[in-house]
């Protein structure tokens, strides 16, 4: 295999190591977890090395038609804080340093921040030259590391973005010795340098080009990716707002943790938070409650039911491991036929063995229609996305075809993904089996989407559609994230820069405003906007948007218009996850924290 160097050191392609913030997705990690700038130290505890250590082992094998993927990171769950994709908890456009810009900068219309970075004959020095010569006092780092100082971990920072970054030539021109990068504590400072040299572009809606690019404290994306939890109360949270008029729901509720022990449903409703209403509660405070950063965090919550029966519940943070695949189902169509159901809410490595039991199962009953429920699937290691393509698409649609192609910075041709016909069982730092996936051959797929779908789960359906399998979407549209990127550690930090740009079999790689349901644009793709409800469990055959996907199925028409009218974020776990589409008419959601995303 063809390798690359990067900072002085040779190293096999990264193209398919993570593709998401969500949010927070997901630490998308396909789709992006969020800036962790307060983990639990029960995490951190759990953790003995840095997750770079697994994303380097995945690279190459990703890549390879002979070998299955090894995995990499996860979802993309951020931290639930405020801002547009759940970061600080702030005013800036995508939750930067609380000012007016796109990026929370100074105020600015969002397009300016600097010219763009040095290259050719000013390229800057390789980051392997200011590798592990850490701040003293930076207590992330190991000890023996800690002899260097904050502008040389800010150096290194700079060349790492010069060296892998997809939008290197629009990096602004930043000062690194400015106070807000160098008082106070480390971490702040470095959050706040490793922002402010993320392209200031937009999309054509005017969405943050790269709203998705984080960094995060090596021990908690170790323990994301490992699966060992994170804190919360296992409630994933739809924020209808920041700003009063608040309407907050328990979108989802794990099968362990606080919130299933103390009764909370899906489709609860808070109005009080420690015995304030929610309206009259601060923002930084109501964050906090929903989304706390450590385990053993107590609060109390009044809860209305779908009843309308009011009950007040404590809740106790602890950590909390998803379930990335709650339930796979056969239903029964109207017309009698065999129809699969499958809720798959990240894409982490003890995904894979539900979700080949539950293609085995489909299999075995004769499934020739499948729902795949992505609702709140931020993203994750895009291995996954490419062994669940290829189990629904089969040996016969996929044979010389490609589930990816990856565009960098770099002049090489596009890094090329061929889909993975075989089982994983990813430990450690490496895949421990290689036996043949099980495999439907279908030739249409319903997919359930919000805007906390992102990241590898838009992979999913882009690679499907690459190679002719129909995708009909029923919901909202998807968080737009059609990027990847992979892990570099330095000084107790991994930072996850966007490095590629993923496409399908046919190229298509245009969708970072989204896959629209029924959208007619570029990006638009078969299906139906439907507003997702909470009177019902997912899985439920009257859950508005699954029964909108069976009616769909068997005649071919939207139900009754209840689009719309605008986007949110869904969050999970304490990790933004998107924006999702309501048709309540309300202010976008900003599902601040909840679901499983990345973005």
């Amino acid at each position: 295999m063809q390798e690359v160097r990067i900072g002085g050191e040779r190293r096999r392609p990264v193209a398919v190591a993570m593709t998401l913030l969500g949010a927070v997705g997901a630490m998308a990690l396909s789709g992006c977890e969020e800036f962790a700038l307060k983990p639990s130290s029960e995490a951190a505890a759990l953790v003995a090395q840095q997750l770079r250590e697994d994303l380097a082992s995945v690279r190459g094998a990703l890549l390879k038609e002979s070998k299955p993927p090894e995995g990499a990171r996860g979802r993309d769950g951020r931290d639930g804080r405020d801002g547009r994709d759940g970061r600080d908890g702030r005013d800036g456009r995508d939750g930067r340093d609380g000012r007016d810009g796109r990026d929370g900068r100074d105020g600015g219309d969002g397009n300016s921040g600097g010219t763009a970075s040095p290259t050719g004959a000013e390229a800057l020095p390789p980051s392997s030259a200011f590798a592990g010569q850490c701040s003293p006092v930076n207590t992330q780092a190991d000890s023996a590391q800690r002899t260097g100082s904050l502008t040389i971990e800010k150096r290194w920072i700079r060349s790492h973005l010069d060296e892998a970054y997809l939008w290197r030539t629009e990096v602004p021109v930043i000062d690194p010795a400015l106070p807000e990068f160098s008082d106070g504590a480390v971490e702040p400072a470095l959050v706040r340098y490793f922002r402010s040299l993320l392209t200031p572009a937009s999309t054509a809606s005017n969405k943050a080009r790269d709203a998705y690019s984080f960094m995060v404290r090596s021990a908690t994306a170790k323990a994301f990716v490992d699966g060992l939890g994170r804190p919360g109360d296992g409630i994933d949270w739809s924020v209808s707002s920041w700003d009063a008029p608040r309407r907050i729901h328990a979108a989802f509720v794990e099968s362990a943790g606080p919130g299933v022990l103390a009764g909370v449903r899906r489709g609860d409703r808070v109005t009080e938070v420690d015995g304030v209403a929610i309206d009259l509660v601060a923002r930084a405070v109501l964050q906090a409650a929903l989304f706390p950063a450590q385990a053993g965090h107590s609060r109390r919550f009044t809860l209305t039911s779908q009843e309308g029966v009011s009950r007040e519940v404590t809740l106790t943070s602890a950590l909390v491991a998803k379930d990335p695949v709650p339930a796979h189902t056969v239903l029964t169509g109207t017309d009698g036929a065999a129809v699969g159901y499958l809720l798959f809410n990240s894409h982490v490595p003890k995904a894979e063995s539900t979700l080949i039991q539950a293609v085995k199962t489909f299999r075995d009953r004769s499934v020739r229609d499948l729902v795949i429920d992505l609702r709140y699937n931020s993203g994750g290691l895009i291995y996954l996305a490419n062994q669940l393509a290829y189990m629904v698409a089969g040996p016969t649609q996929t044979a010389g075809r490609l589930f990816a192609k990856l565009r960098t910075h770099r002049a090489d041709p596009a890094e090329r993904m061929p889909f993975l016909a075989t089982s994983c069982d990813f430990q450690n730092t490496a895949c421990t089996t290689a036996r043949p996936l099980p495999t439907l051959g279908l030739r249409r797929v319903f997919m359930l989407t919000t805007g906390s779908t992102c990241s590898a789960s838009e992979a999913l359906i882009n690679a499907l559609r690459g190679i002719g399998v129909e995708v009909v979407l029923i919901g909202g549209a998807t968080c737009g994230k059609p990027y990847v990127f992979s892990g570099r550690s330095n000084c107790g930090y991994d930072y996850f820069a966007v490095d590629g740009q993923i496409a399908n079999d046919r190229g298509v790689s245009d969708y970072a405003d989204g896959l629209v349901p029924g959208g007619t644009a570029a990006n638009g793709v078969t299906g139906c906007q439907v507003e997702e409800d909470f009177a019902h469990e997912l899985g439920h055959g009257q859950e508005r948007l699954l029964a909108a996907a069976l009616g769909y199925r068997v005649d071919g028409q939207c139900p009754p218009s209840r689009r719309s009218a605008g986007r949110g974020l869904v969050a999970g776990m304490g990790a933004a996850a998107g924006r999702a589409r309501v048709s309540s008419g309300k202010p976008p959601i900003e599902e601040a924290a909840i679901l499983t995303g990345p973005r």
